[in-house]
């Protein structure tokens, strides 16, 4: 590749709705060198809730994830062969994909294409612990396709260390196609929104302790957990639980702070566009998660300048947190120590305050500019080793 070439990288992602991976999506269009790589997105659909920069091409594939059995492969195959024709005709030099799913529908294509598979290079991303999200009967063909198709990408891209050896030791991966590169952080720009007005929202306005949580309201982020916990933390420190997020739990989680007698000291936010600013105005940051991939949500926390708290679940909380010094980590659903790590940062303000400053300070390593570098050079690299 001469020196004069930029990369020309199709990112291929379901939509730049509000997931985790959505957003390093999105920060990689903003943030790539223009004078290196030439940026163009491949969609299912356009339920976007991140911006996509002016300058970056757009394609659809017009995939729609209900209907009966039947409608979904129909759409699946149409989907493969229009992505397919967009290889083709827009003759990336590089895709990058992301999401597991997604990955497999884009190995297919590959390996159903000849330009697909002899001309252009794919690198495939992992945003979560596949063993773990993948538990159980009803997964077994997901599991079995990661097994036998992502050793078809020329790269795998790994959000943590848990994550690669997940794939090495319980998928059979090849080691040297996997190479870790941690989710970006927006750091000035989290510095910005935290700071921003917080009105309508008196608890913050009180002098009581606030424990706050951020995610999407479902079974792998545990907050029923957290609920139980805080009713022990309750019975000896008064405080108040927030939870920032939407999902199938909402319900049943709003009727088990009832059941558990805390409800008037729980409040659910639902999703909120800038959490930044109820997180740096809380005064721990807790997450209850049974399993993560890359969890940003910590990361950001770390950057608003509070204490956190994180189970030592699979993968990423040990790769951010040392613990006793930038946050605690516990074990995964040990209510007791939970319990106790939330009281420890609760009830002794020098704990809290130099746990936070060694926190904001140490998650300077995942600042954007790092990362989007590691991103560029692993493009230019692939590059320089096509055939």
């Amino acid at each position: 590749m001469a020196k004069s070439e930029k990369v020309r990288v199709a990112f291929i992602i379901p939509n730049l709705g509000r997931g985790g991976a959505e957003r390093v999506a999105s920060v990689l269009l903003e943030n790539l060198d223009r004078s290196k790589i030439q940026p163009f997105c491949i969609f299912y659909d356009s339920r976007h809730f991140y911006s996509i920069p002016h300058d970056v091409e757009t394609c659809s594939l017009g995939i729609t994830v209900g209907g009966s059995l039947q409608n979904k492969l129909i759409n699946y195959i149409k989907g493969i062969l229009k992505l397919i024709n967009i290889v083709k005709t827009k003759k990336p030099d590089l895709v990058c994909s992301f999401l597991n799913r997604t990955n497999l529908f884009v190995v297919f294509a590959r390996l159903l294409s000849s330009t697909f598979r002899n001309k252009v290079k794919l690198i495939i991303s992992e945003r979560t612990t596949p063993s773990v999200e993948l538990e159980g009967s009803s997964f077994w063909l997901v599991r079995f396709l990661i097994k036998l198709l992502y050793r078809k990408a020329d790269r795998i891209i790994a959000v943590s260390e848990g994550v690669r050896l997940d794939l090495i030791e319980n998928f059979n991966l090849p080691e040297e196609k996997i190479k870790v590169i941690y989710n970006p952080l927006a750091y000035k720009k989290i510095e910005e929104l935290s700071i921003e007005d917080l009105e309508g929202y008196e608890w913050f306005l009180e002098n009581k302790p606030i424990v706050i949580n951020v995610g999407s309201l479902s079974d792998p982020k545990s907050q029923d957990d957290l609920l139980r916990v805080f009713k022990i933390v309750r019975e000896t420190t008064e405080c108040r639980l927030v939870l920032l997020g939407e999902g199938e739990k909402e319900e049943e989680l709003k009727k088990l702070s009832q059941e558990l007698g805390i409800n008037n000291d729980v409040a659910f936010l639902g999703f909120q566009d800038n959490p930044f600013k109820f997180i740096s105005r809380s005064s721990v940051f807790v997450l209850s998660s049974r399993f993560e991939g890359f969890p940003n949500v910590l990361t950001e926390a770390m950057a608003c300048g509070i204490p956190v708290i994180s189970t030592r679940c699979r993968s990423g909380p040990e790769e951010i947190i040392t613990d006793n010094v930038d946050g605690f980590l516990v074990p995964v659903g040990d209510d007791v120590k939970l319990a106790d790590a939330i009281l420890r940062v609760l009830g002794n303000r020098d704990i809290a305050s130099s746990m936070a400053a060694a926190a904001k300070a140490s998650v300077s390593r995942f600042n954007i500019n790092n990362i989007v570098r590691e991103y560029e050079e692993l493009f230019i690299s692939e590059m320089k080793h096509k055939q």
